[in-house]
């Protein structure tokens, strides 16, 4: 008998049972056996929802253990808790009610009958031993009645005798055990898609070797995404987000070679090297979208986590693949710029230069990126391709030609607020007097030089512009079909743009107070404040409202404070201000600027309240009529042409005619990782134009 067989048959017995403690006495054999097949089911779904939980927390010992079957049973609707996560974090303490309900409900009376059939509780007449007070299970029992010799003498060796001590499997004249040789096997097979093997799409008959050679860059893809998606977050996947690079680089000339022979387009590199493609069946890949409000595209039976996106054709993949470099490309910029300001040692302004300069490179390359994915129509078809699209008219939002010329105009304004950045002397004060390791302010008090104020005014207006531009742009696709953007993404774009404004009015302020208008200096700091959204911004609206609300009652001035906490509260939530340094360390606070631009203002405001009260005791205009007047932008980086996808050079495309290795055939590997959490294409950690979506290394 087979293993299936002996399953299905052991499974029988207690399916009957059931029916019996339920009240039903007989039944037919086609209902017996579609229970006992649904059974089999869900408990299969419970067992590799188990094992895959084990392998992502614990990789090195994956044995379930009791967190990961309890994950299980709320991915399979067994439990569902009560409180979100923010809800059991504001109380302290975890929420157990589904996991107690659960357990009351199987020790009850409603499963009494069930427990004492299965030997669980003892029946009316039965001798009960104090020192055992559970009965024996109905298959041992049927083990003892059918054997006289022993258990050890007739079911040695199978699946009802003793479990055999584990121990590895050693391949003769081959691997040392199987799992090296699954180790060999996966690293050595190629990959397309999802596919069982790269012939499965595409055949070549100018370049055999370029299936292959395709698939094998697109499964280092997945590895590495894997790899970095397994690493604790901080400095290690940031120092992984260069291999990402270079994986992705890597890829994309095969993804065009292959693009160019259906097409049959000649390549850049080689005009003269004509490839055929011939196309076997549709190419379908899966992908994870990353911008996507993963609760527009499930059904509430439905996790995020298990959420695929399915596309046809050669253009989604590549698609795909382009928004993946834009978003290593604007975390590298984030992580190059904060690692350098916010290092233990204070960094030269040689540093800062350097780090600024590179970052801008790398954003305006991701918007180069986004602009192609923007302008092309073929990106734009490959966003209606969803294979599991059941009307025409919705889209995928990720790949939307509306969500990438906005999310080209977020990168614009970014390189346009780290041009102001690089010469902005504030900041690096106020980031070098919160040092505890700087230790220069001994020596000598950091020298603030004069700046360019209006103009560093007119190109933070300018970078504002560009972020507003991107919120309007990513809201329209919010409000369009039923599958929209996700919250952290359009609240960031806002944020972003009321920092950049308030840039702006500190850099007024900074010119004022420059020109001897201190009073008008403190008037644009308090607009700053205003733009930002933080208490006490002191405009000329706000005190107006401050006299009239004086007679009002105490609950009023409540209600009052309580709703501008709120809003205070809302912003910083926009703003991705999540605490993900260790308590006392030096960082940014937010990944919009927010927090470190109040400081800033903060900061001027203090001292030049305090000369103006003692010194030059100069009015302080409204700051309604400064807003009124505000100039327009100025650009200072010129919008990038469309990203140019590398192409392989005419030496690789010769050594693509050789025949492929027949070894390096066989099954691909994504069918083992077809339920990893690596497949998200666009789940690396973006705190630039993509805030983060949780705290946890597993996205």
């Amino acid at each position: 008998m087979s293993g299936s067989n002996l399953h299905n048959a052991l499974l029988r017995p207690p399916i009957i049972q059931i029916l019996r403690a339920a009240g039903f006495h007989a039944t037919r054999p086609s209902v017996l056996d579609t229970l006992a097949d649904l059974t089999a089911q869900y408990i299969m779904i419970l067992a590799s929802s188990a094992t895959t939980h084990a392998a992502n927390a614990h990789p090195h010992d994956p044995v379930p253990v009791l967190e990961d079957i309890y994950q299980a049973l709320q991915d399979a609707g067994a439990l569902r808790p009560q409180l979100r996560e923010w809800e059991e974090d504001w109380q302290g303490e975890e929420d157990m009610r589904g996991l107690e309900g659960f357990l009351s409900w199987f020790t009850g009376p409603a499963n009494r009958e069930i427990r004492r059939i299965a030997g669980f509780v003892p029946s009316e007449g039965d001798m009960v031993d104090a020192d055992a007070l559970e009965k024996e299970d109905f298959l041992t029992a049927l083990k003892k009645k059918h054997s006289k010799t022993g258990e050890e003498s007739r079911y040695a060796g199978t699946v009802l005798g003793k479990n055999a001590d584990e121990h590895p499997i050693i391949i003769e004249g081959g691997a040392p055990s199987l799992q090296d040789w699954g180790s060999q096997m996966r690293s050595r097979a190629p990959y397309m898609a999802d596919s069982d093997s790269s012939g499965t799409f595409l055949t070549s008959s100018t370049h055999p070797s370029l299936p292959q050679a395709a698939t094998t860059a697109r499964h280092a893809l997945r590895q590495a995404l894997k790899a970095h998606k397994r690493l604790p977050r901080g400095p290690q996947q940031d120092a992984h987000l260069q291999t990402l690079l270079t994986t992705i680089t890597s890829y994309l000339p095969y993804l065009l070679a292959l693009s160019n022979g259906l097409s049959s387009k000649p390549g850049d590199t080689s005009p003269t090297e004509e490839i055929e493609i011939t196309l076997r069946t549709e190419i379908i890949s899966a992908w994870r979208p990353t911008l996507t409000n993963p609760t527009t595209t499930l059904s509430l039976k439905q996790r995020p986590t298990t959420t695929r996106i399915q596309g046809q054709g050669l253009d989604f993949e590549i698609a795909f693949v382009l928004s993946t470099l834009s978003y290593v490309l604007n975390s590298l910029a984030r992580i190059g710029v904060t690692r350098t300001l916010y290092a233990s040692a204070t960094p030269t302004p040689e540093q800062r230069t350097a780090a600024i300069q590179t970052a801008t490179k790398h954003l305006l390359q991701a918007s180069a990126v986004h602009s192609l994915l923007a302008s092309s129509p073929s990106f734009a078809t490959a966003a209606h391709s969803i294979c599991n699209n059941k009307n025409g008219t919705s889209t995928l939002p990720d790949l939307d030609p509306a969500t990438q010329a906005a999310l080209s105009c977020l990168a614009l304004a970014e390189a346009t607020l780290l041009a102001v950045l690089k010469d902005d002397s504030y900041v690096a004060a106020c980031i070098q007097a919160r040092n505890p390791n700087d230790k220069d302010w001994m020596v000598r008090a950091p020298e603030i030089p004069k700046v360019r104020a209006h103009l560093f005014a007119r190109l933070c207006i300018r970078a504002a512009e560009y972020a507003e531009q991107a919120a309007a742009g990513l809201g329209s696709v919010r409000s369009e079909g039923r599958m929209g953007i996700d919250d952290d993404l359009l609240g960031y774009t806002r944020v972003l743009g009321r920092v950049a404004r308030a840039r702006a009015c500190r850099f007024f302020g900074v010119d004022a107070e420059l020109s001897g208008k201190i009073g008008e200096g403190i008037a644009w700091l308090r607009a700053a404040k205003g733009a930002l959204g933080v208490r006490g911004a002191g405009t000329a609206a706000a005190e107006t409202k401050e006299t009239n609300t004086k007679s009002r009652t105490g609950l009023s001035r409540l209600k009052q404070g309580w709703m501008e906490r709120r809003e205070e509260r809302r912003m910083e939530k926009d703003a991705g201000s999540r605490d993900r340094t260790e308590k006392g360390e030096l960082g940014p606070g937010d990944n919009a600027g927010r927090e470190e631009e109040s400081r800033v203002i903060e900061m001027l405001e203090t001292k030049w309240v305090r000369m103006n009260d003692t010194i030059n005791t100069q009015l302080i205009p409204p700051s309604t009529d400064l807003l009124a007047n505000l100039p327009s932008g100025r650009d200072i980086h010129s919008a990038p042409a469309p990203y140019k996808i590398p192409s392989l050079d005419e030496e690789q495309l010769v050594r693509m005619r050789a025949p492929p290795v027949e070894d390096d055939f066989g099954p691909g590997s994504d069918v083992e990782d077809s339920d990893e959490e690596a497949a998200s294409v666009a789940r690396v950690y973006t705190p630039g134009t993509v805030p983060e979506r949780s705290d946890s290394a597993y996205y």
